[in-house]
Formats: structure tokens, C-alpha cells, sequence
């Protein structure tokens, strides 16, 4: 994400008018960047700088460091034509990265990158040793995708059904402070769990702890179930489709905040056609509303196990609990998705 401190410019020779306008419409395209740079989960420097040719026309140079220096450039009339058109080419580059970090994901096995996220402990340990908080950071941030993917979900359910508070909460915010828990707590890790599961279970800490202050504050909540069962009845009239075809709000649609290819429904194990048997809104819809009963803690146990492929094991360590309550959670959940949703066997 891009801030005040990590952008640098340079405006050249512009006049005083010609300034205002510039500033006004890099601040719009700032805005729009800083949308795009969130799918990354790191820091990110830009320089912008404004040479004039001999002729009179203005060169936008656009600099921006992300994993590697992606150099946009632009010559126009006036500076903010050129502005716009290197804009236009920073965000096509931006778009490829996006799309190789993504194949990257989805063609990695999920235990290849469990495998190196856990292998990267023993990298960290002389780091928060030295109290090197940013490299701390700039090494852990990129084998988070899968944990940034499981906040998102937990987030976005939350808003689903209702909770306006969360609005101004968005994942980077949150893994950033999955993050400095895990830095200043590192050495407190306890010995059988490993690296994976310790960040899922700060993570859950973080945001149980969001999601009870934002009802806390919610001064329409006093009867939960109703309201609830008011806003599960109002999706109907909210949904659309994404063009990934999964279910969504409408206002939600052509928000590039949203990851572009991840739904936030589980993929349920005894499917056989997901796509096939669930390709309408309002099957799509159903499945909305039957999670959405269930409580926070069960659907994120159900999340974890559908989605984050963890086992029982796994996901009663992260939940601090019985091996057999989680696995009576789940077998609950299944069961009563099959009988609810006559369309799967």
C-alpha cells in the first residue's frame, strides 16, 4: 500500500495552476492504485517525476517498486494527459503481475505452501532477535495469501449479513496486524504448533475481537436473531453474479478490492459439480443464507476445514478445542447442507 511517506514526486516546472490540477487528479489515480496494490500485502514505493521536452510537451515518469521496479512512462501536451496515459500502462503491468501471483496460487498445492510458510521460521527467529521489525515483515507478507484469502471470507460474511461496522476494516489492515502480533509475541510461540496454525490462530483472535466490539457498538443489535433473519430475508434483492459466476452484492461488483478470481463460499467436499449444480443465483443465494445462520465460530471451523484444507488436527489446535467437537461441528454443518440442498449428493 502506498502512503505519503513512500511516495515521492517531482513536478518539475509546472506553473502554479497547472499544479492544482495535477495534484487533484494524481490524488484520484492514487486512490485507484492503492485498490489494485492491496491484492499484494506489501510495501510499496512510487516515484513520480515531470520532465518537459524541448517542445513544450510534458513526460510523466511513474516508478514503482513492487517485487521489482515497474517503470510506466508517458509524453503529452499537458501533464495530466500524461499522467493518464502512464497510469493506463502502470496498471496493465500491474494486472500481469496480478495474474502470475494468481496461477502461482492456485497451481501450488496448498501443502507446498504450508510447507513454506512453516520452513521460514527458522529464517525469522534470528530477525526478531535483532528487532528488525521490517524485515520481519517484508519476509513474512508474501506466504501469507492463504491467510489474507481466509480474513477476506470472514470479513466479507460479516458485511453480508449486515455488520455496516466493519466497513472501515480491510485484510491488508488486518494480516498487517496478524503480523506484529506474530513479531512481538515470536518467542511465546508455543513448541507444537506450527508456524501456520499459530498466524490462523492470532488471526481468528484478531477478528473475533474486531467482530465483538463491532456488535458492541451496533446500537440496532439488541435482538441478534431478528436482525440477523431480516438481513438474510434482504439478500435477495442485493445479489447479482460476478462474472466468475459467484454470488455477490451489487454494490460489491466493481470493487477492486474484492481478490478477482476467489469466492468466498467453501468448496464443499461432497460435490461433484459445484459449478454445474450451483450455476444460479438463487441456488447460489441458498447456500449464502444457510451459512450465514450458522454462528461465527462454527462457519470459520467449517472455512477452515472446506476451504484451508486443514484437518480436524489442525483445526483444533488453531481453535483451542476437542478434537471430537470440531468434528461434530462439521459433520453438522455437511449434514445439514445435504438435506437443505436437495441438489447435491
Amino acid at each position: 500500500m502506498l502512503t505519503d511517506q513512500s511516495i515521492q514526486l517531482d513536478y518539475g516546472r509546472l506553473n502554479k495552476s497547472e499544479y492544482k490540477i495535477f495534484d487533484k487528479r494524481l490524488s484520484r489515480k492514487l486512490i485507484i492504485l492503492n485498490k489494485y496494490l492491496a491484492h499484494f500485502q506489501e510495501d510499496t514505493n512510487l516515484k513520480i517525476k515531470i520532465e518537459h521536452t524541448q517542445h513544450g510537451q510534458a513526460t510523466v515518469v511513474l516508478r514503482l517498486l513492487l517485487r521489482k521496479v515497474i517503470v510506466a512512462k508517458a509524453t503529452a501536451k499537458l501533464a495530466v494527459q500524461a499522467l493518464e496515459q502512464a497510469f493506463d500502462a502502470l496498471k496493465e503491468n500491474l494486472l500481469q503481475m496480478m495474474d502470475q501471483v494468481k496461477q502461482h496460487h492456485e497451481y501450488s498445492p496448498r501443502s507446498k505452501r504450508s510447507q513454506l510458510l512453516n520452513s521460514a521460521y527458522e529464517k525469522l527467529v534470528p530477525i526478531v532477535i535483532k528487532q528488525d521489525k521490517n524485515t520481519f515483515g517484508k519476509e513474512l507478507l508474501p506466504l501469507l495469501n492463504d491467510l489474507a484469502s481466509y480474513i477476506k471470507r470472514r470479513l466479507r460474511f460479516a458485511k453480508y449479513i449486515g455488520i455496516k461496522e466493519l466497513t472501515d476494516f480491510k485484510s491488508p489492515e488486518i494480516v498487517n496486524q496478524v503480523v506484529l502480533a506474530a513479531f512481538n509475541q515470536f518467542m511465546k510461540k508455543p513448541r507444537d504448533f506450527s508456524l501456520e496454525h499459530w498466524l490462523f490462530q492470532l488471526a481468528d483472535k484478531q477478528l473475533d475481537k474486531i467482530l465483538k466490539e463491532a456488535i458492541f457498538e451496533s446500537k440496532h443489535l439488541r435482538d441478534w436473531d431478528k436482525f440477523v433473519q431480516k438481513a438474510i430475508d434482504d439478500m435477495d434483492e442485493q445479489m447479482s453474479m460476478s462474472a466468475e459466476g459467484s454470488v455477490e452484492l451489487v454494490e460489491n461488483l466493481d470493487d477492486l478490492d474484492r481478490p478477482l478470481t476467489e469466492n468466498f463460499l467453501p468448496t464443499l467436499e461432497y460435490q461433484t459439480d459445484y459449478e454445474q449444480n450451483l450455476s444460479n443465483k438463487e441456488q447460489l443465494a441458498k447456500i449464502v443464507k444457510l451459512l450465514a445462520k450458522l454462528p461465527v465460530e462454527n462457519r470459520s471451523i467449517f472455512d477452515l476445514n472446506t476451504v484451508e484444507e486443514f484437518s480436524i488436527d489442525e483445526i483444533a489446535k488453531i481453535k483451542n478445542m476437542k478434537k471430537a467437537e470440531v468434528e461434530d461441528i462439521i459433520s453438522k454443518i455437511r449434514k445439514m447442507l445435504r438435506e437443505k440442498l436437495k441438489i447435491i449428493h
